[in-house]
């Protein structure tokens, strides 16, 4: 008696119904049940969450329509339909914001009397590992590449300052390959006579009375010509601070020392004359590195250059005058070390630290020694902003003219040439109100000077009439981004087609329709664009048209041909879904 009344205490409860109601709803990981025919028949809390979708717009959809890899879901049912079981099988799943889930699938089947009847499928989201993997494969394989691609010699030594790794600019620099390398220490490299103070340093840092150090000293090459080395020595530790290995970064300043000391004769010469002169002048010497500016200089660049640090010319960024980015490395002084000829006539632009722009003109001109070598050269800049932002604003308003007339003149005769497929009843109004709408973005033009249109201001204007009371029809959720003139008149009728079709056949022509824009400004390759979600909702069903309107054929035309983006339009059951992606250039 007693044996049995204690197995009935052990005994668990057990679990009844809502338990397993609760299990399957509030469970952590995402879990969902397909019928034989690959349809979503439940899904719980987690796997909702996991892709973003309410239950109404998941469950009942079949399990393929959010799978990126058809193949992929179609081999997942045919085993599952075979009675095999899936463990973490990987798979990649669409989540209704656009973005792309990595996860893994573990799945069963449920079989009666030799019959599949449905699949019940754990879905876990590895999305955060496989990125994390991905950037640290990433992050080694670049580490590598550095090592070796870098300019400068870099060298790992152990406790006793014996070389383990060097690079390809380290074997340049001493002259030794790689394997002669690896035989030797780095005292064996140094000149005899700056060999204590720098051993002395290295077994402080090994042994962690210093961090790091940084000398000047010599090396003897393999062909025995002596060269003048900068080193910088740290220390790579393990967690627990033990010593691992020693990094010594290592350029050949021969060049620079030898440079220094001729130029520094010259600059007492012309340090005077330069200092009196009212316009923007500074040197450098020969590898571009600058030696000296004058007041002016820093004036015009709104900075103060880091002497023998800073390269070629004393401005913060320079553009070419189309606006393309000009490297500091191709500017005209650049060029002029480079290839020892002075160039003349040509035109930069240097932006300042608080924005502001300068169109100048360089002088760049090589200073040589005795023997006619080029020791650095001089530059003198000579602001021409003034006479340029007059130049341009006369060249600008001649353009835009004509381009306006043309542009207008050819939307205006493509508007007529497709309206006209209307009867002659409707062609009037259709007729009137695609020119009023091209009309409203030329008066939002206007009112800014032609220099862009703002989109939330070409949003509100064209919904205006859709206002309905305290609950908006239309939602707006974006930064405010000002649009290119161009961009702005082609957007404009865009928007005007998506607005009128919403407004007779979609989300605003019903009590309760919604019309949801949501855009951001994206930066890829150094192109920015704009990326554009319009997503109707409560209003009619809606079913994808047997044949392409004039309206559609417009959205396509304006945002693929005119301003070579991307347009795709997605006639879903609860409203019409368009995604716009457009070059800001």
């Amino acid at each position: 008696m007693r044996s049995s009344t204690l197995g009935s205490a052990r005994a668990a409860p057990p679990m009844v119904e809502h338990d397993l109601e609760d299990f399957f709803e509030n469970g952590s990981i995402g879990l969902h049940i397909v019928d034989r025919n690959g349809t979503i028949v439940r899904a719980n809390k987690a796997e909702l969450e996991l892709l973003g979708y309410p239950a109404e717009e998941y469950v009942g959809r079949p399990i393929a329509d959010f799978h990126v890899d058809a193949d992929v879901i179609a081999d997942v049912l045919r085993r599952l339909k075979a009675g095999e079981r899936l463990d973490k099988y990987p798979a990649r799943l669409r989540a209704r914001d656009g973005s792309i889930k990595h996860v893994q699938i573990s799945s069963s089947a449920l079989i009666r009397d030799g019959e599949f009847v449905s699949s019940r499928c754990f879905t876990v989201d590895v999305t955060a590992s496989r990125e994390a993997d991905l950037a640290r494969l990433e992050a080694e394989r670049r580490l590598l590449n550095t090592y070796e691609s870098v300019t400068v010699g870099i060298a790992d030594t152990d406790e006793s300052g014996r070389f383990i790794r060097v690079n390809a600019a380290f074997e340049a620099i001493t002259g030794y390959s790689r394997d002669e390398l690896l035989e030797m220490s780095f005292q064996e490299l140094t000149h005899p006579d700056d060999r204590a103070w720098d051993q002395d340093r290295y077994r402080e840092q090994v042994d962690g009375r210093i961090d790091s150090y940084t000398v000047d000293k010599r090396y003897v090459r393999k062909d025995g010509r002596v060269i003048q080395v900068e080193v910088m020595s740290s220390s790579a530790r393990g967690a627990d601070g033990a010593f691992q290995y020693g990094v010594r970064v290592v350029k050949d300043v021969t060049e620079r020392h030898e440079a220094a000391r001729r130029l520094e004769e010259s600059e007492r010469r012309v340090r005077a004359l330069l200092d009196a002169l009212p316009m923007a002048v500074y040197t450098t010497d020969r590898d571009g590195r600058i030696t000296y500016y004058n007041e002016a200089a820093a004036e015009f660049a709104g900075r103060r250059p880091e002497l023998g640090v800073d390269l070629w010319c004393v401005t913060w960024k320079l553009y070419r005058p189309d606006g393309a980015p000009l490297p500091h490395a191709e500017c005209p002084m650049a060029l002029a070390l480079k290839s020892g000829e002075e160039l003349r006539g040509v035109e930069a632009v240097a932006e300042r630290p608080d924005g502001a722009r300068a169109t100048f003109t360089p002088y760049p001109t090589l200073l040589r020694d005795a023997d006619g070598e080029v020791v650095g050269a001089i530059n003198v800049l000579v602001d021409i902003s003034e006479r340029k932002r007059a130049e341009e604003a006369q060249k600008t308003l001649i353009d835009e003219l004509n381009h306006r007339v043309k542009n207008t003149l050819a939307t205006v005769q493509s508007i007529a040439m497709q309206t006209q497929r209307s009867t002659p009843e409707e062609f009037p109004a259709r007729f009137e109100e695609r020119l009023i709408a091209l009309s409203k973005a030329h008066d939002l033009l206007t009112r800014r000077q032609w220099s862009g249109v703002g989109l939330r201001e070409l949003f509100e204007q064209e919904f205006a009439p859709y206002a309905r009371g305290a609950e908006a029809a239309v939602r707006l959720q974006g930064p405010d981004v000002t649009l290119p003139a161009r961009v702005g008149l082609a957007f404009g009728m865009v928007v005007h087609e998506l607005a009128t079709n919403a407004a007779k056949y979609g989300a605003l022509s019903a009590q309760g329709g919604r019309v949801d824009l949501a855009w951001d400004v994206e930066e890829t390759d150094g192109a920015r664009g704009l990326a554009l979600e319009w997503v109707e909702s409560g209003g009619p069903p809606t079913s994808r048209p047997t044949r392409r309107g004039f309206g559609r054929r417009l959205i396509e035309r304006n945002i693929t041909g005119d301003l070579g983006g991307r347009v795709d339009l997605r006639f879903e059951p609860t409203g019409l879904r368009c995604s716009l992606r457009i070059p800001l250039a």
